[in-house]
């Protein structure tokens, strides 16, 4: 009986050796492309320090103009709907009246400003806006004030013009005038866009370290450290790191040492490495659950 029960048992441990090897390989593979990954991401990080203020503006900047290709795709989008179904304004209005109102401008230094009027039978148009210190209205300077189209640069000097309205007087052939709809422009800073941005990705940034980190620990080291040990190695691992990239910034000109960015990298790398750890000892305990059940099982058999 006992030959026998030897007999039926050996393929089953050769099967599970087996098994076994071939996991451990898997693992040791998975363990060094976390632990290249991580290489990779403090070396991203390295290289993103070393950019100078001007430098991470034009990144701000690529990223922002990114950014609102979408936001006016998904607006002229939602305009064509609403549009869709109404019946022709121009076909009702009468012959000296404005057809199509300016809309207001959202534009940041170095874009153009553009408000546009369309008028039936119009001879003459004047631009004017509100001063802000001042009650009451003025004319806008500039050859396109007397079009129908009015665009001028944005510069840091026309800054103030965020806080004014601007209209437009239409002047018909009939000698009756009317006034357009009062718009307005929304000054946006880049630097100011991108600091939000900026923040956001240093959680970013150190949660992938964290992430990969983690990973490598518990791949290459799972066996031969406890999981609050492993823990604690990425965590220290992680703070020097942060420090070392403020102190880093140091020696970039324009840069200089921020707390705050030691606090969302402390954020990042927190969140990463408790969701893995948590997540890696969810499915030990699982494991020896389901092993305590066969082997439970098997000696009933």
């Amino acid at each position: 009986m006992i030959r026998l029960a030897s007999s039926f048992s050996s393929p089953s441990c050769a099967v599970m050796d087996f098994e076994g090897k071939r996991l451990g390989i898997l693992r040791g593979f998975a363990g060094f492309a976390s632990l290249l990954l991580l290489l990779f991401s403090l070396s991203l990080i390295w290289v993103l320090t070393e950019q100078t203020p001007t430098q991470t503006g034009d990144l701000t900047r690529w990223f922002a103009n990114i950014v609102d290709d979408v936001r006016r795709g998904s607006a002229k989008e939602s305009d064509s709907e609403a549009g869709e179904g109404e019946p022709d304004s121009s076909a009702q209005t009468s012959p000296c009246s404005i057809v199509e109102q300016p809309v207001d401008s959202s534009v940041r230094i170095g874009e153009l400003v553009s408000f546009k009027v369309v008028a039936n039978d119009a001879v003459a148009y004047l631009w004017g806006c509100t001063d802000p210190g001042t009650p009451g209205w003025y004319q806008i300077g500039g050859v396109d004030a007397t079009k129908a189209k009015y665009e001028f640069e944005m510069t840091k000097d026309l800054a103030w013009m965020e806080e004014c309205n601007i209209r437009c007087l239409v002047t018909f052939a009939d000698g009756s005038s009317s006034y357009s709809d009062e718009v307005h422009i929304e000054f946006r800073d880049v630097m100011r866009e991108g600091k939000s941005f900026r923040r956001f990705a240093h959680i970013i940034e150190f949660g992938a370290v964290g992430l990969f980190a983690s990973l490598s620990a518990l791949l290459l080291l799972g066996d031969r450290f406890s999981l609050h040990q492993l823990a604690a190695g990425c965590l220290v691992f992680c703070m020097l790191n942060s420090l070392l990239d403020q102190l880093h910034k140091l020696f970039v000109p324009g840069r200089e040492f921020d707390v705050i960015d030691l606090g969302l990298d402390a954020i990042g790398y927190a969140l990463a490495i408790s969701l893995i750890f948590g997540a890696w000892r969810h499915l030990h305990r699982s494991s020896l659950n389901r092993s305590s059940v066969s082997s439970g099982l098997e000696s009933k058999v």
